[in-house]
């Protein structure tokens, strides 16, 4: 199913381009293709190294992208995306630690963390990562390349937790599990290419886009 979506639902959107002379292309990719990172902050010559089904489909489909530009078919550019977080987030089993973090803490219910919750990941807001969007598709220089898009922050687990806590007033408390197989240990981006590329610079801190997702107009 991994494959079927993001590899060949990618063709399924390449090619009607291609037919349709679509002016520019923005693949949506996602820092997963880095795997364990080798040095911090992450920056986009860093070997690609994907340890899950969901990041070799990532890569493939990023693969694919290149080759069309190449060929002189499509111009297109590629985001890999750090941690998005934001409104309208679906609370599931495949929710981000944000939202499970959030509905947690609604219910009062215990904020789980797997591992010691120094940890760390990128958090960017979803209008950040919009902005991006727009400013690649305006942009003439980013044809062909690929960007990272992220706060350019690292913020760790028990930190995060914290943050949720205090805006959202909630009594849970913070149990701590095993490490899950497969997590990384630390993620940060280097978004230095995309601001000097085509001007991406992140509006919102975490705790002003946790507000927002929570709907909080000021603080107390």
């Amino acid at each position: 199913m991994t494959y079927e979506i993001n590899v060949k639902g990618t063709l399924n959107m390449l090619n009607p381009s291609v037919k349709a002379d679509v002016k520019k292309f923005v693949y949506v990719s996602s820092c997963a293709v880095y795997g364990e990172p080798k040095y911090l902050p992450i920056d986009e010559r860093h070997p690609t190294n994907p340890i899950s089904p969901y990041a070799e489909s990532k890569l493939a489909a990023e693969n694919i992208c290149k080759t069309f530009h190449e060929e002189h078919v499509l111009d297109l550019a590629i985001l890999r995306l750090f941690n998005v977080y934001g409104l309208r987030q679906l609370f599931n089993d495949y929710s981000g630690v944000i939202t499970r973090f959030i509905e947690c803490a609604k219910r009062g219910s215990p904020l789980t963390i797997y591992g010691d919750g120094e940890q760390t990941r990128d958090f960017v807001y979803v209008e950040d990562v919009a902005d991006a969007v727009l400013k690649v598709l305006e942009n003439n220089r980013a044809s062909g390349e690929v960007f990272n898009i992220g706060s350019g922050k690292a913020t760790s687990i028990n930190e995060l937790a914290k943050t949720i806590l205090d805006l959202t007033g909630s009594d849970s408390t913070v149990v701590y599990e095993e490490v899950r197989s497969g997590d990384i240990k630390h993620s940060c981006a280097d978004i230095s290419k995309a601001e000097r590329t085509f001007g991406y610079k992140p509006k919102f801190t975490l705790r002003e886009g946790l507000r927002k997702m929570l709907g909080i107009l000021q603080e107390a």
